[in-house]
């Protein structure tokens, strides 16, 4: 999860197609005036593999 002051997703790539950028709609600037991106990994850091279902 990436934290960042409160920005239009589209200038991260957020939601548009081919970007792995997602955006974490919970916050919407409130309660505090933050835009939470999500970006999947296919591993964790130490080179296991994520679940399926995760990504």
């Amino acid at each position: 999860m990436i934290y960042v002051p409160l920005t239009d997703p589209k200038s991260w790539g957020a939601d548009l197609p081919g970007s792995p950028v997602m955006l974490n709609p919970q916050f919407q600037g409130a309660p505090e005036p933050i835009t939470v991106f999500m970006i999947p990994a296919p591993t964790w850091s130490d080179g296991t593999a994520a679940p399926k279902d995760a990504q």
